[in-house]
């Protein structure tokens, strides 16, 4: 059955079974299809596109095909009690089973090939492969591929739930699921090929018993060669060609031929030093990680918790059958890569992840199967170290930036917090202007990874502890092996300091280590490394939420700087009961292959105090409690300390793309000292919006200045009489808005008036007329919030440039809490005086010089996209490092909020009749500058 449609393959899920006594239950017509094997298949995107392949191959020898198939289901609860789905019925039975996705069975084939395309459900989609006639006994092996991720798991015969990975909230879900979904390899080779070809899996759980297919998929793995296994369809290639083999000096050897005793995997690594020598030598390794690679510096930091390393390995008896498996955490739940455990040597040596100790082979192991992830070992040669540490300990990376000599306390007490939690820490050279002669002069490796061993503070002297995995070049400055600082002080010496806080590197400060380990000041380390990073895992019993979203065409609005559209993204409430420190994190779907091939957006999340339950719509500094760098890379994340929420003001959170309309899948993640909750706004919680456009043109009026008598040309609207009190939030916006990095050249404002029927006289409107006012301010957009209320009249809205006969297109919108109706006032309506009469009762004027400032001021440019090179990008490969992006700020609070004078954020009080404006016996001011930072704090 030919597929048609793309070719789907950067992410693969799969399971390997059998059909075999009563798990061989026929198709929907039989009322044993239920004792089939059943599968959770979970989709991330809101519509994705799956090839699916079903492929077979007997049990017994000479035992004949069948016809195959499988029947797609939604299904109302994470895991689904067998014989729940419906009634079998009809001649196939596919009509008579509630949400059934038709998928015909296909005679005497050996594999079934489809392309789907599904929607993203509340609920899971269960997946039942079956043949059509019950106790047609064979083995099988589907596949699932997408350009996005998914997930596969098999449900327990007993129908009891499955854990569900995205709940949060109070109850904290076990990052080291277990799984048995099995992505097969092709479907073009015989059901033993796929078993031994199999290159990745989701927690395969070799023998793991109670579970539908596991155990049949253990008796698959028994009747394998007993020759070692060899991953064909890796070829163990270096270069990722077909021809990968060809004109290479490589020997591909088992670990017993490398060295006569290597040690166990479980085991091995935990002490060990990467070989220098293997990764310094020019030209005579092939195309693999190149010198002062990215990953060499991760593994060594891995190596540092034997736990994390001995976890990636998964045990049994697949080892000695030349099978290596290593699990990786991949989106939301751990894979096993599984490939064989061959490694290439040349001239002797291994040529990628060779320890000083030759019997240890884990990091040589776990480079083979990160090559196998991501397709090649010459996708390896540039990468992020945060992504692979996080890829082998189902953490979450952090960056530290490195500023200078007085950021060294706060980086300080960040570090120290972030060593009390058990992360695992390094630091990098970017190789920058100055700064990296200055570290090279120090003996400092430019482009490189130094492990942070230790943090210690000796009566007020900050000292760092590193390990430099290369060896070479040895620390020159201050505080060397043997330097004169050690001793100074006699018995209070800081060596002697050092000695007596039981530190494990003390010997370093003494003589040279042979582990590359020296020690350094606080004041040198911020000087001369310009980033830490850090991967940061949590214990179970950590309070943690996960919810899972996507930036659509209506959600993707961009970061802060875009205040015209920012509101419209994705918005969480995020419910404290005391103040804790909490830390956040965003996550892109992962994306294999080389780092040029991985396309990910530029992304940061915030978190702003709210309003009540219900969506924000304006931001203010002070409202902005705290915000992570916006940055290219796979996960962007930040902590900080938030005190307490209430109904009435919780803490919003907030995930965005830098710039509008780019849209993609998500993950947020929350972790915290107590126990909290997450969740998005509840869609009865969201404002009622009003939208209205409109625009000015040459004939518009400008503000309602003494000597504009043309003022009131300028569109009006209606707001029909309140019943009770509404607060309105009102935004006034340029249509389209210009990008932030252009001047706005219009001072834009919005007035709330009381007001009569459009078509009465109106008089002279007092002070207390104003209900509210937005602007003026050279700005893409101007707001106000305001509480209206109840009348038996109407009020105007007046939408007004500062300048009269300026012209451009404009939106307003109205967020209320209740509904309310708006209709544009017409020109015939209006009463409006001859040209160039004055409006008596008005006692102000602008002067020249202000209206000079007017025409001179514009809006300075709002920080953004500056770029900066990416650390963790290796080698020769600069041009593929990816840009970080500075935290987007929001701009400052208008004056008008600031000032008690009901022209802001006001509740205005009731009063007088309502009428429509025609003269304003107060001067609105001249516009402001957006985005201008204050002075002295």
């Amino acid at each position: 059955m030919a597929p048609t449609g793309p070719v789907l393959c950067k992410h693969r899920v799969g399971y390997v079974g059998v059909w075999r006594g009563r798990t061989a239950g026929g198709s929907p017509k039989h009322s044993s299809f239920f004792d089939n094997p059943q599968l959770r298949l979970r989709i991330s995107n809101r519509q994705q596109e799956l090839r699916v392949t079903l492929a077979q191959s007997p049990l017994h020898p000479g035992a004949g095909v069948h016809a195959v198939g499988f029947v797609l289901l939604s299904a109302d609860e994470p895991a689904v009690a067998r014989r729940t789905l419906g009634t079998p019925g009809g001649t196939h039975g596919y009509s008579a089973i509630q949400g059934i996705h038709p998928i015909p069975f296909t005679s005497g084939e050996e594999r079934v090939d489809v392309v789907l395309k599904l929607e993203r459900l509340k609920q899971d989609y269960i997946l039942v492969p079956c043949t059509d006639s019950p106790g047609s006994e064979a083995a099988f092996a589907l596949e699932i591929r997408s350009n996005y991720p998914l997930s596969l798991a098999c449900l327990p015969k007993d129908g009891s739930p499955l854990p569900d990975p995205t709940a949060g909230g109070e109850q904290e879900q076990e990052q080291q699921q277990q799984s048995t979904s099995t992505p097969a390899p092709s479907a073009a080779v015989e059901i033993q090929g796929m078993a031994t070809g199999i290159s990745s899996a989701r927690g395969y759980g070799f023998g793991n018993v109670g579970q539908s297919g596991v155990s049949e998929g253990e008796a698959l793995l028994q009747k394998l060669q007993a020759a070692q296994f060899e991953d064909d369809a890796f070829h163990s290639l270096l270069t990722g060609s077909a021809a990968g083999k060809a004109g290479r000096e490589v020997e591909w050897r088992r670990p017993r031929q490398v060295t006569e005793e290597p040690s166990p995997v479980e085991a091995a690594g935990v002490t060990t030093l990467l070989h220098p020598e293997l990764h310094e030598r020019a030209g005579g390794a092939p195309p693999g990680p190149s010198a002062g690679s990215w990953i060499l510096g991760a593994l060594a930091m891995l190596a540092q918790s034997p736990t994390l390393l001995q976890r990636c390995f998964v045990p049994g008896v697949h080892g000695k059958r030349g099978v290596l498996a290593v699990r990786v955490w991949h989106w939301d739940s751990w894979h096993t890569i599984l490939t064989d455990d061959r490694l290439p040597v040349a001239s002797g040596r291994l040529v990628s992840g060779g320890c000083a100790d030759a019997r240890q082979l884990s990091l040589a192991l776990l480079i083979k199967a990160y090559a196998r992830h991501h397709g090649s070992y010459a996708a390896l040669r540039t990468g992020r170290v945060t992504e692979m540490l996080v890829d082998f300990t189902g953490g979450c990376s952090q960056k530290i930036e490195l500023g200078d000599d007085g950021e060294a306390s706060a980086v300080w007490e960040e570090l120290i917090e972030i060593r009390d939690r058990g992360a695992l820490l390094g630091c990098q050279q970017l190789a920058g202007a100055d700064r990296a002669v200055e570290a090279q002069r120090l003996g400092v490796r430019t482009q490189s990874t130094y492990v942070i061993l230790e943090l210690v503070e000796l009566s007020g002297l900050r000292l760092v502890c590193l390990r430099n995995p290369f060896l070479e070049p040895r620390w020159r400055g201050k505080w060397r092996a043997g330097a004169p600082e050690w001793f100074e002080g006699g018995d209070t010496s800081p060596l002697l300091g050092l000695q007596e806080s039981g530190s494990e590197h003390a010997g370093a400060a003494v003589a040279e280590d042979e582990s590359g380990v020296f020690w350094l000041s606080l004041e040198d380390f911020v000087r001369v490394f310009d980033r830490a990073h850090a991967c940061r895992t949590f214990s179970r019993s950590t309070p943690r939420a996960v919810v899972f979203g996507e930036w659509d065409a209506g959600s993707a609005g961009g970061c802060l700087n875009y205040l015209c559209s920012w509101r419209r993204n994705p918005q969480y409430v995020l419910q404290l009961p005391c103040a804790a420190r909490v830390f956040i994190a965003i996550t892109q779907p992962p994306l294999l292959g080389s780092i040029g091939q991985r396309d990910y957006l530029s992304i940061g999340v915030c978190v702003l105090r709210g309003d009540g339950r219900r969506r924000l719509l304006t931001v203010t500094r002070d409202s902005l409690l705290g915000a992570s760098p916006i940055s290219d890379t796979r996960e962007v994340s930040f902590s900080l300390s938030l005190p307490a929420s209430t109904a009435e003001a919780p803490h919003i959170v907030i995930p965005y793309t830098f710039e509008p309309n780019e849209t993609g899948a998500f993950k947020l993640s929350v972790w915290a000292d107590v126990k909290f909750g997450l969740s998005p706004l509840a869609q009865e919680d969201e404002w009622c919006h009003t939208a209205l456009a409109g625009e000015w043109d040459a004939s518009s009026g400008g503000v309602p200045n003494p000597g504009n008598s043309r003022w009131q040309v300028n569109p009006q609207w209606e707001v029909a009489p309140l019943s009770q009190p509404t607060t309105v939030t009102i935004v006034l916006e340029l249509a389209p808005p210009p990008h932030p990095d252009q001047p706005t050249p219009l001072a834009l404002g919005c007035l709330v008036l009381r007001g009569s029927k459009a078509s009465q006289q109106v008089d002279l409107i007092g002070p207390d007329d104003v209900l509210a006012q937005a602007g003026f301010a050279r700005a893409a957009q101007v707001t106000c919030c305001v509480t209206l209320p109840a009348s038996d009249e109407p009020c105007c809205l007046l939408a007004c440039t500062f300048e009269p006969g300026q012209e451009a297109a404009f939106r307003l919108h109205l967020y209320t809490d209740q509904p309310i109706s708006a209709r544009a006032v017409q020109p015939d309506e209006v009463q409006s005086a001859p040209l160039g009469t004055s409006v008596a009762g008005s006692s102000f004027a602008i002067d020249s010089a202000a209206s000079e400032a007017i025409a001179g001021s514009q809006q300075p440019r709002t920080d953004n996209a500056g770029e900066a090179g990416e650390s963790e990008a290796g080698g020769a490969e600069a041009s593929e490092r990816p840009r970080d992006v500075p935290t987007a700020q929001p701009p400052e609070e208008e004056e008008a909020a600031d000032q008690d004078t009901g022209h802001g954020r006001a509740t205005a009080a009731s009063g007088g009749p309502l009428r429509l404006l025609k003269k304003l016996p107060w001067r609105p001011g001249t516009p402001k500058r957006r985005g201008a930072r204050r002075r002295g704090g």
